[in-house]
């Protein structure tokens, strides 16, 4: 059983059921089902443990194999926010990126200042206590609840200008993720004490 089966968390839910007889139902998000730059971290998610991902290309697996291995090792359970520090790592630099699109969907209402400029559109989020990130673009500024890392955009965009997007440092500090030492070194996130653990459900 397995055999032909391209999807990771397949072939791992059919190990399991070889080994104990029990066949599992899907456990989204554990096993995820996005790609590096869709997954989607909330705060609901924040300690929701991530056991694989979606379509990984060669190289992205052997980065991500790398990066694995540079990590202090510790006994905490590797969850989403832990996948934070790989995704999210260019934080240290700043809290946003130039050229970049972030995935965030909601447009601020018309009548808000956030659509002067990126920088109003970052100063919204920051005041806003439901916003992680933000991102502006053709005048347009959008916010989201949760973290995505996204992708790169052509600097060209269409003719249509500057696109900006940025994460909100502060919040994610406050909700554990330090970006940062004291003395302004990058630092890893050591994850949550304990995990939100899904129960698997048998059929």
């Amino acid at each position: 059983m397995g055999q032909g089966e391209q999807r990771g968390d397949a072939v791992l839910s059919y190990a399991i059921q070889n080994a104990t007889g029990h066949k599992l139902e899907a456990m989204y998000p554990t096993f995820a089902s996005d790609k590096p730059k869709d997954v989607t971290t909330t705060r609901d998610k924040w300690c929701v443990p991530m056991l694989s991902l979606h379509q990984l290309k060669p190289q992205q697996m052997e980065d991500l194999w790398r990066w694995e291995r540079t990590r202090p090792y510790n006994t905490k359970p590797f969850t989403y926010s832990s996948f934070l520090s790989y995704t999210h790592n260019f934080l240290s630099q700043g809290p946003s990126k130039e050229w970049w699109d972030n995935l965030s969907q909601a447009p601020v209402p018309n009548d808000r200042p956030a659509h002067r400029n990126a920088g109003s559109c970052g100063s919204e989020c920051a005041n806003d206590g439901n916003c992680l990130q933000w991102s502006y673009s053709q005048t347009v500024c959008r916010h989201a609840d949760y973290i995505r890392l996204g992708d790169a955009v052509d600097r060209e965009n269409g003719g249509q200008g500057e696109f900006v997007s940025g994460w909100d440092t502060g919040k994610l500090r406050n909700m554990g993720f330090g970006v940062e030492s004291e003395n302004g070194q990058r630092q890893f996130y050591e994850g949550c004490i304990e995990a939100t653990w899904l129960t698997p459900q048998q059929v």
